[in-house]
């Protein structure tokens, strides 16, 4: 990966969530506790956080992609319904990082079992290289 390219999905990773910013979503809850109406907010806030950014001279648009499609799933089951050949590659990535960390921070998922839960209950949503790629990381924290 070149350099530009790591600072973009640095950025664009740092930046996810932003459409959380001044919502009145409890975020500390899994997503299969969410009331309907909770649920609905939760699936805007990638298109509203790159909403946000859309028009900043700075933002390059692989940081838009990113910010916009990070809950997206390569079948194609996020909430756009985007598949992996219609997403931003690294927004692949960070779609993948972001569901492992929703397992261990909201979920309660041991940080050793994480990836093995993401594999049998995520199957298909994440690719298998990624989900190795962040136990191999998180066996090392």
């Amino acid at each position: 990966m070149t350099p530009k390219k790591t600072q973009l999905l640095t950025l664009g990773a740092l930046l996810h969530d932003y459409g959380h910013h001044n919502t009145t979503l409890n975020l500390n809850q899994p997503l299969s506790g969410m009331s309907p109406e909770d649920l609905a907010l939760w699936k805007k806030h990638p298109t509203e956080g790159a909403q946000k950014v859309q028009d900043k001279k700075h933002f390059d648009q692989t940081v838009i992609n990113i910010i916009g499609q990070h809950e997206e799933t390569i079948n194609g089951t996020g909430p756009k319904g985007l598949r992996e050949k219609d997403m931003d590659p690294l927004a692949v990535l960070v779609s993948s990082a972001n569901a492992m960390d929703r397992l261990i921070t909201f979920e309660g998922v041991p940080k050793a079992e994480a990836a093995k839960k993401l594999m049998i209950d995520h199957v298909g949503k994440h690719p298998l290289q990624h989900i190795q790629l962040l136990n191999d990381i998180l066996k090392g924290l």
